[in-house]
């Protein structure tokens, strides 16, 4: 992988079907030890043999296994998801940046984010008719459509510094395709752990994904 990415996490440590374990790292292909990690059995997801592709088409690598947050939390809890512990990428403050994500929604009718930063400073997720939303410092790109439930979407964000940009493959041979934009005003990144699966505001979990990522 280059040295630029920060994190690349492929979840083939997650076992089809099977709750993922309390503790246990989802392992950071990069490199860079910025490994996810769940909490417990109330907010930790599962395994999934469903996946956008058999291979990944940028490496060759053979895809197996995608992360499975579409249950509902257990015994009261807030979301299911899987965060970053005291991780590196939590004092990132790349100004210039890029998010590459593959979803299946199975859910289009609520808020949701299925990947965050601490307090808010950006959520990538999807808004409550089902559009999908990179927000970032108050600023928003949302595209055009809302995704259809079921189906597999390769998303891609992208930062500046000035603007965000919303690149979508509905994976029908037409491969990544602008839809929308934003401008991005006085941007200074912050700190923060990361959440796959859900949004973390104020410590607490919020906005839970429905649905597969890998």
């Amino acid at each position: 992988l280059p040295d630029c990415v920060q994190a690349y996490w492929r979840f083939e440590d997650c076992t089809p079907e099977r709750t993922v374990l309390p503790s246990i790292d989802i392992i950071d292909s990069s490199g860079k030890d910025n490994h996810l990690r769940g909490a417990d059995f109330k907010y930790d997801g599962s395994g999934s043999a469903d996946v956008p592709a058999s291979t990944i088409p940028a490496t060759g690598r053979v895809n197996l296994c995608s992360y499975d947050n579409s249950e509902a939390p257990k015994d009261g809890a807030e979301a299911r998801y899987l965060s970053t512990a005291d991780s590196p990428i939590n004092r990132l403050k790349a100004r210039s940046w890029a998010i590459e994500a593959s979803i299946l929604p199975k859910d289009t009718t609520r808020a949701q984010t299925f990947l965050g930063r601490e307090n808010g400073e950006l959520q990538f997720g999807l808004t409550a008719d089902g559009r999908v939303e990179i927000r970032c410092k108050g600023a928003s790109a949302t595209s055009k459509k809302p995704l259809t439930a079921g189906k597999w979407y390769n998303l891609a964000a992208m930062c500046d510094g000035s603007s965000l940009r919303l690149y979508i493959d509905s994976m029908d041979g037409k491969g990544y395709v602008l839809d929308s934009s934003a401008k991005l005003a006085d941007y200074t990144p912050g700190e923060g752990k990361w959440t796959v699966g859900c949004a973390l505001r104020d410590g607490k979990p919020a906005d839970q994904f429905f649905g597969l990522i890998d």
